[in-house]
C-alpha cells in the first residue's frame, strides 16, 4: 500500500513538472513575441487619400535626409554646438573625426577615453523622429498646396516616433487633421511610411566590430606590425656602425601615417562582402597551425604561401555575427585628421642611437644601439555600406574609434588623449634664457596705412627651435634707440638660427628666420569687412539670373574661405542664419590676394545652392573704403527634389563655371 502511494506522488511530481516546463516554455515564447515590433499598416479612406500620401511623403524625404546625418555621424542627427546633450563631443575636438574640411559633420567616437560611447538603438530611434518632428512643417507648408480643393485643419500637435525593424527603419506620425473637400469632412490622424534601410542590422555590425576591436586589439597590433617592419620608423637595432642615425618625430609620424593610411584599407570582415583572397581560405588555414618553433626546427609547410597572407592571419576582424554576406565594410584613415604619435626616448623632437666603441681587439669597430618606445593615437572610420537600400542606391552607415598604443602594446583600457604625453616641452629650456642678446621689431602697415618702419608695438614674440617653442616677451618702447619699438631679449641656447615668430590682433602671422642679433619681421595688415550675402536665382531651362535677392526665412549659409601663397595659413569657417542678430564679419589681407572659397546655401536644412571657386583673386583696390563683403550664391529653383534635379545642382555648384559672374564684391 505504502508503495503505491509513493508511486502516485511520483506520478504527481512528474506532472507538476511539465505543468511548469510547459509554462516557462510559454512564457519565454511571450516574452520573445512582446520584442519583435509588429508595425501596422494604416487603412487609409478613399477622400484623404491625397492628404496622406502627401504627409507620407514628406516623412518619407525628411526621414531619408535623417537617415543621410545618422549615417554620416554615427548614429546622431543633429550634432550643433546649440545641442547640450551632445556638448561632451561637440565641444571636446579629439572625441570626433572631421570628416569635412569645414568640420560641418563629426564623427563621434564609439569609444573615447575607456568608456564605450556606442548610441544605442533607442537613442537613434529618438534621433530621427526628432529630426522629422523639427523639419515636417516647413515641408507640409500648411497644405498650402490643396487649397481650395481640400481645406486641412490640425486638430493637436504631430508625434513622431521611429522603430528600426530587420528590414527596414519606420517612421510614423499620429497628427490628427480635420479634411474637408467636396463638402465631406473626414478626421484622420495615422501617417506611416518605410524607409528601406536595414539600419538595426548595421548597427548590429557596427557593434560587433568595435567589440571585437576592443576584444582583440586588431588595430593596435596591426600598427605595431607595420611599423616593425617599416624601414623608417626605428624601433630596436644593434648595427656595426661608427656613425650615430638620427630621425625626426615628425619625419616618423608621417610615416606611420602613411603606413596606417595603405594598410588599414585592406582590413576585411569575416562574414561579409569582402574581396577575395588569393587563395582559398583553406590553405591560410593550413597555414596558420605552424608557428615560429617549427620554422626553428625545420618543419615547413608542402604548401606555397600567398602574397596575402600577412592580410589573411593579421587584417581580419571576425565579428561574431551571422546575416551580413550583404555588407561591405571598408576601414579608412586620412593623415588630414591627425596622429598623435610620440617616441621616447627623444630630445626636442629628436630621436638619437648610441654609438660606443668596441672592446679589446674589436676597438676598431662601433657599436650602435637603439630602442625606442612610441605612444600612438589616430582615429579610424569604419564605414558600413549596404547596396540593396533605397532600391539599389545604397546606403552607409559610418562610425569611428581611436587606436590606442601605449609604450609600443595595446592599451585601449587605461590610455588615451589626457595621458598622452607629446614632445613639444617647452618647460625648463625656455628658462634657460641667457644665450645671445638680440633686437626683434616687427613691421607693417598701421590703421592709417602707413609702414611703420620703426615697428609695431604690442607684437607678441616667440621662438621656435625644432619642436621646442618659448614666450620670449612684446614688442615696446625702445629706450636705446628714441621712436623704435622691438624687443630686446636673451634666447634658450641650443638653436643656431632659430625661428621668430610675430602675432598681432589685425595682422597675419610674421615668420623668420633669426640670422645674426637683430631682426625685422614684416607683418601683413587684414582688413576687417562685415559679411553680407545674396543670393541669385539659377533655373536649369533659363540659366543664372543677375538679379540678386537678400537671405530669405529658412535660409542658413555655410562660408569657409582660405588665404593661398601666404607661407602662414590663414582661413575662416562661420555659419550664418536668416535672423540672426550679429553680423558676421571676415578678416581679409589688406593688398592683392587669392582666395579658395566655399559656401552651401541650405533652406531648412536642404541643400539648395552655394558658391566654390578656386584662387578667386581681391585686390586692395578692390577693398579700399568699402564696409561690406558682399558673397554671391546661386539658389537652385525650383526647390530640387528630384534626384536628377539634385544632381544637376551638384554638379553645377561643382563645375565653377559660375565663379567670375558670382565673385565677392564690396560696397
Amino acid at each position: 500500500m505504502k508503495k503505491e502511494a509513493r508511486k502516485g506522488q511520483v506520478t504527481v511530481f512528474i506532472i507538476i513538472g511539465l505543468i511548469l516546463l510547459v509554462s516557462a516554455s510559454i512564457i519565454i515564447y511571450l516574452t520573445t513575441l512582446r520584442k519583435v515590433e509588429v508595425i501596422e499598416e494604416v487603412v487609409v479612406p478613399p477622400e484623404v487619400k491625397p492628404i496622406y500620401d502627401y504627409v507620407t511623403n514628406c516623412l518619407y524625404e525628411i526621414g531619408s535626409d535623417s537617415l543621410v546625418l545618422v549615417g554620416t555621424q554615427g548614429g546622431y542627427a543633429d550634432l550643433s554646438p546649440e545641442r547640450v546633450d551632445t556638448r561632451d563631443i561637440t565641444l571636446t575636438p579629439t572625441a570626433y573625426v572631421k570628416i569635412d574640411p569645414t568640420n560641418t559633420f563629426k564623427l563621434p567616437h564609439w569609444f573615447y577615453e575607456g568608456e564605450d560611447r556606442t548610441p544605442p538603438l533607442e537613442f537613434i530611434q529618438k534621433e530621427i523622429a526628432d529630426y522629422v518632428n523639427n523639419n515636417l512643417q516647413a515641408c507640409l507648408n500648411n497644405f498650402d498646396d490643396f487649397r481650395p480643393s481640400f481645406e486641412v485643419t490640425a486638430l493637436g500637435s504631430p508625434k513622431l516616433t521611429s522603430v528600426l525593424t530587420d528590414n527596414d527603419v519606420v517612421v510614423m506620425l499620429d497628427y490628427p487633421l480635420e479634411i474637408t473637400s467636396g463638402g465631406k469632412t473626414t478626421e484622420h490622424s495615422e501617417f506611416i511610411t518605410h524607409l528601406p534601410v536595414k539600419l538595426k542590422k548595421m548597427w548590429g555590425l557596427a557593434k560587433a566590430i568595435l567589440d571585437a576591436e576592443n576584444e582583440e586589439n586588431l588595430l593596435e597590433n596591426l600598427t605595431i606590425d607595420l611599423m616593425a617592419m617599416s624601414p623608417d620608423v626605428p624601433m630596436d637595432s644593434l648595427d656595426i656602425t661608427c656613425r650615430p642615425q638620427i630621425w625626426r618625430l615628425d619625419d616618423v609620424e608621417k610615416s606611420v601615417q602613411q603606413l596606417v593610411r595603405y594598410n588599414v584599407m585592406k582590413i576585411r570582415v569575416k562574414g561579409t562582402d569582402y574581396p577575395p583572397f588569393l587563395a582559398d581560405e583553406s590553405v591560410y588555414e593550413e597555414l596558420s597551425e605552424y608557428d615560429m618553433e617549427d620554422i626553428n626546427e625545420g618543419r615547413f609547410p608542402d604548401i606555397p604561401t600567398p602574397r596575402d597572407a600577412f592580410e589573411y592571419s593579421r587584417m581580419m576582424i571576425d565579428p561574431g555575427v551571422g546575416g551580413v554576406e550583404d555588407m561591405v565594410v571598408n576601414f579608412v584613415y586620412l593623415p588630414s585628421w591627425g596622429m598623435d604619435l610620440n617616441g621616447l626616448p627623444n630630445e626636442a623632437g629628436i630621436l638619437r642611437s648610441n654609438a660606443a666603441p668596441g672592446q679589446s681587439f674589436l676597438k676598431f669597430l662601433c657599436i650602435n644601439t637603439y630602442h625606442f618606445v612610441y605612444d600612438v593615437i589616430y582615429p579610424v572610420q569604419v564605414r558600413i555600406f549596404d547596396p540593396s537600400a533605397y532600391s539599389g542606391r545604397g546606403y552607409t552607415f559610418q562610425f569611428a574609434f581611436p587606436v590606442l598604443i601605449d609604450d609600443n602594446d595595446a592599451n585601449r583600457e587605461t590610455f588615451g588623449v589626457r595621458k598622452f604625453q607629446d614632445y613639444y616641452v617647452d618647460v625648463g629650456f625656455c628658462e634657460q634664457a641667457g644665450g645671445d642678446v638680440v633686437e626683434i621689431k616687427a613691421i607693417g602697415r598701421d590703421a592709417e596705412g602707413y609702414l611703420m618702419t620703426s615697428g609695431l608695438k604690442d607684437v607678441n614674440i616667440s621662438y621656435h627651435c625644432f619642436n621646442q617653442r618659448c614666450t620670449l616677451g612684446t614688442t615696446g618702447y625702445n629706450m636705446n634707440a628714441p621712436g623704435r619699438y622691438a624687443l630686446i631679449t636673451a634666447l634658450p641656447p641650443g638653436c643656431a638660427n632659430p625661428i621668430i615668430e610675430a602675432d598681432k590682433e589685425g595682422y597675419l602671422q610674421g615668420k623668420a628666420q633669426l640670422v645674426g642679433n637683430k631682426l625685422d619681421i614684416e607683418m601683413t595688415r587684414l582688413s576687417r569687412k562685415n559679411v553680407v550675402f545674396e543670393k541669385h536665382p539659377y533655373r536649369k531651362d533659363a540659366g543664372l539670373s543677375q538679379n540678386s535677392e537678400e537671405l530669405a526665412m529658412g535660409d542658413t549659409v555655410s562660408l569657409y574661405i582660405k588665404l593661398r601663397g601666404y607661407p602662414v595659413a590663414h582661413e575662416t569657417f562661420f555659419t550664418y542664419s536668416y535672423g540672426d542678430n550679429e553680423t558676421p564679419t571676415i578678416d581679409l589681407v589688406e593688398g592683392d590676394a587669392q582666395y579658395d572659397i566655399d559656401i552651401m546655401l541650405h533652406n531648412y536644412d536642404r541643400f539648395v545652392g552655394g558658391y566654390k571657386a578656386r584662387n578667386v583673386t581681391i585686390k586692395y583696390s578692390d577693398l579700399e573704403g568699402y564696409e561690406d563683403a558682399v558673397f554671391h550664391v546661386f539658389e537652385y529653383r525650383p526647390r530640387p527634389t528630384q534626384s536628377e534635379d539634385i544632381m544637376d545642382m551638384t554638379m553645377f555648384f561643382m563645375d565653377e563655371g559660375y565663379a567670375e559672374d558670382l565673385a565677392p564684391t564690396f560696397r
